[in-house]
This record gives structure tokens, C-alpha cells and sequence, in this order.
């Protein structure tokens, strides 16, 4: 939301925060009550698409990406300390190799390249998941990994998805005030002249005065 439209949504909150305080004052005036109700509904719009710009954010998905990813290579580095010496045990080259990578050799990997031998190696894993008993691998050890794999597998159809909806938000967001500047100059002219409370009528104008930075 931009200094300008926040300015604004201030003094709409305040505005409408001081007809609430003293319904008295103008209930049973239809105009008034007609045009307050308008910039309430304008108001709550303008409030969700401000949330929902907030909220569509590319960067928290990146951010739960890259965690999800740092846990995934701890764990496929421990995996491959346990299946790595089941294999030197056994004498089994391939397997050894497939699995026995660090964690910073994990982290060295680009997304493409570590998800397909993360995948590999959980294979391999599960193939000879009944042998690994000794080493302390059960399939919960392979849940575990795979959960963290898929939180950490990019999203780029989510991202595009959050980054249309921020978009959208944005644009709403941008001609969200302009339908309440006529409904707001109406309660200027109707609350100085029909409303009977000069101390409410004071205190409107000072609510209703947007305070540039």
C-alpha cells in the first residue's frame, strides 16, 4: 500500500470511528446514513485488499523453500552416512556412491540436480529397506526425507499464483478511494448543516482531515 492511499485509509477509520461513537447524533438522517454506509463498504474493501496484498508474498513461499531444503540435506547427509556403510559393508560400489554425498555437497547441488539424486537415493534406499535394520533406516527415516523434499521443491506455479493475486490486490488497492470522495464531500455538506451537535460537527472535520507526511 502506497504513503498515499494509507493516509487516507487512516482518516477513513477515524471518520467512521467517530459516527460510531455518537450514532445519536445521526441516525434518522437517510442521507447521511446512506453515504456513511457506502464508505463503511469502501472502507472494508479497501481494508481486504490491503490484506491480501500483504499476504500474497512470493518471498515467505522462498523462504519455507529453503528451510524445507536445508532440513532435506541434513537428513539425506545423515542417510548417507548409514546406507554409505551398509554399502562399504556389503561391498556395493554403486549404491555407496549414489547416497554418500555431504551435506554441503547436497547444498552445492542446483534444484533440478538435487532433487533427481535425492530421488535416486531414496529409491535405492527403499529397495533394500529390509537390510537396513542394522544401520537404523525404517521407512519412517524415508518419510521424513520425503516430506521435507516435497516442501522444499520449487513452487513456481504457487509463486505465480500469489504474485497474480498481490498483482490484482495492487491494482484494486490503486482505484479503491476514488469512489468515496463523493460520498465523502455529501456527510462535508450534510453534517454541517443537519447535524444539531457543533462539538460532533468540530470533531468531524478534524477526523476527516488527512494528515500528509
Amino acid at each position: 500500500m502506497t504513503d498515499y492511499l494509507s493516509r487516507r485509509l487512516t482518516m477513513l477509520r477515524a471518520t467512521l470511528a467517530h459516527f460510531d461513537e455518537f450514532p445519536d447524533r445521526w441516525a434518522g438522517i437517510e442521507d447521511i446514513e446512506d453515504a456513511v454506509q457506502v464508505v463503511r463498504d469502501g472502507t472494508a474493501a479497501i481494508t481486504g485488499y490491503a490484506e491480501t496484498q500483504a499476504a500474497a508474498t512470493p518471498e515467505g513461499l522462498t523462504a519455507n523453500r529453503d528451510a524445507a531444503r536445508d532440513i532435506a540435506e541434513v537428513l539425506l547427509a545423515r542417510l548417507g552416512k548409514r546406507v554409505g556403510a551398509h554399502a562399504a559393508r556389503i561391498g556395493d560400489a554403486d549404491l555407496r556412491e549414489a547416497v554418500r554425498y555431504s551435506r554441503s555437497a547436497w547444498d552445492a547441488m542446483g534444484d533440478a540436480d538435487f532433487h533427481n539424486r535425492a530421488t535416486d537415493a531414496l529409491a535405492r534406499t527403499e529397495a533394500i529397506l529390509g537390510d537396513l535394520a542394522r544401520v537404523r533406516v525404517s521407512r519412517d527415516t524415508l518419510t521424513e526425507i520425503r516430506t521435507a523434499l516435497a516442501t522444499a521443491a520449487p513452487q513456481t506455479a504457487t509463486r505465480d499464483t500469489e504474485r497474480a493475486r498481490r498483482v490484482a490486490a495492487t491494482a484494486a488497492l490503486g482505484g479503491g478511494y476514488t469512489p468515496l470522495v463523493g460520498p465523502l464531500d455529501i456527510l462535508d455538506d450534510l453534517v454541517d448543516e443537519l447535524v444539531d451537535d457543533p462539538e460532533f460537527v468540530a470533531r468531524y472535520h478534524v477526523v476527516r482531515r488527512i494528515v500528509d507526511a
